[in-house]
């Protein structure tokens, strides 16, 4: 796959701009779950119909990305960014303006809706763009600024509701997703899409019938190709297992040392905060890597492997307060490590002009493994078996290192 080479300032531009987009997908997708006792007090709605209208918007963001990958390959990953960031900003500030849980489960709708074109859009646009001696870093800032948007998005949203109100902090939130698509406006001249969604679907057709080799593949045929590939398969697997293995530990892990160990809540939240400060670190740590090694797939099995082990370590032993911050990590760190190479997996797996679909079709198996994680993970607690929340992660961690080699294998 073909991409154009840019002076490094050009770069950096892009990256940052696509980046503010992701981490605003992020920050919105982050948006209500600190309110939600200011909903529930002004609005007088239950808990249950909230958590009944978060579902909604996080099914539709995930079961909508393969179409929003569709779309993008189609009409461009400008157009379908745009479009998205727009229904996000637009959604929060008729969140704002919500009376009832119908408006709420309409501002849900667009949200969900919008959220979802962000992962197509922006790998086609870094995939298209960024020269291949940068792709692992701009795919690590890409990853860190969603780590960015969703930390941020709990402290500005409560500053911004105890210093005015809970309506002032989603107008707020809202208006400056607008901004940030300004900006991405005005930088569109810097940006280059993949072959095939800059082509157009008319030139695309065309080149399909005069039977060009080189032409990129139909909608159909890359669909076939998709279900038929082992190498992109096994990357779903690897998105959806990595969820469960990741998934449970973030959000079972405190409880689990609890129940465990009898570990202070004080040391498990200490310990759980370092993890995800260090799974950030990674992410960046992971892109330098992944830019130096030709071996994207024995980076993420070694990482991965390191951090099964550690999993497995923090289920057997009670380990000293100190010690298992450390150890935390250290799990935190690998894990960030191996984001960028994965991602640098998938992309060598896309066919040409391809790749909004192909990342919408793994990254919804990342968004069935976190609909199932905390399931699986909670009826283990509930079983009384809580040490299995880290000897459970660590058995999908060494499933994810498996697959990712049969994936690399495939791909050759």
């Amino acid at each position: 796959m073909s991409s154009i080479s840019l002076s490094i300032q050009p770069q950096v531009r892009i990256m940052g701009l696509v980046g503010a987009g992701h981490m605003m997908s992020h920050f919105y997708s982050n948006t209500l779950p600190p309110l939600l006792p200011f909903l529930n007090a002004d609005l007088a709605i239950g808990y249950t119909m909230l958590g009944a209208m978060l579902s909604l918007r996080g099914m539709l963001s995930a079961g909508l990305q393969v179409p929003a990958g569709i779309l993008v390959d189609r009409y461009g990953a400008k157009t379908l960014l745009t479009i998205g960031l727009a229904m996000c900003a637009v959604g929060t500030i008729m969140t704002a303006a919500a009376t009832d849980i119908w408006m709420l489960l309409i501002a849900g709708i667009v949200l969900g809706v919008g959220n979802s074109v962000f992962h197509p859009a922006d790998y086609t646009i870094l995939g298209g763009t960024m020269s291949e001696s940068y792709m692992g870093r701009a795919f690590s800032l890409h990853a860190f600024s969603g780590h960015v948007g969703s930390a941020i998005a709990p402290i500005v949203l409560i500053g911004i509701a105890a210093a005015s109100n809970w309506r002032m902090a989603l107008v707020v939130a809202g208006v400056a997703g607008l901004v940030i698509l300004l900006g991405l406006l005005t930088q569109w001249r810097y940006i280059a899409e993949d072959a095939a969604a800059a082509a157009g679907p008319k030139k695309k057709k065309k080149a399909v019938a005069a039977e060009d080799p080189d032409a990129p593949q139909t909608t159909m045929q890359v669909l076939r190709h998709i279900l038929a590939s082992p190498a992109i398969l096994f990357l779903f697997l690897y998105y959806a297992m990595n969820q469960l293995a990741g998934g449970g530990l973030k959000t079972f892990s405190v409880a689990g040392l609890h129940e465990t160990h009898d570990t202070p809540a004080l040391i498990a939240n200490a310990a759980f905060t370092t993890f995800l400060a260090c799974n950030a670190a990674g992410v960046l740590v992971g892109g330098w890597l992944a830019d130096i090694t030709k071996r994207a797939e024995l980076m993420a099995a070694v990482g991965l492997g390191m951090s099964a082990i550690v999993m497995a370590i923090i289920g057997v032993w009670d380990l000293p307060g100190f010690l298992l911050i450390a150890i935390f990590a250290f799990a935190g760190l690998t894990n960030g490590i191996i984001g960028p190479a994965r991602d640098l997996l998938v992309r060598r797996a896309s066919p040409k002009g391809s790749m909004g679909k192909v990342f919408g079709f793994v990254f919804s198996g990342q968004s069935i493994g976190m609909a199932l994680a905390p399931l699986l993970f909670g009826f283990m607690i509930d079983a009384g078996v809580p040490a299995w929340i880290f000897y459970g992660s660590a058995i999908f961690t060494v499933l994810c290192m498996i697959v990712v080699l049969m994936s690399a294998k495939y791909s050759r």
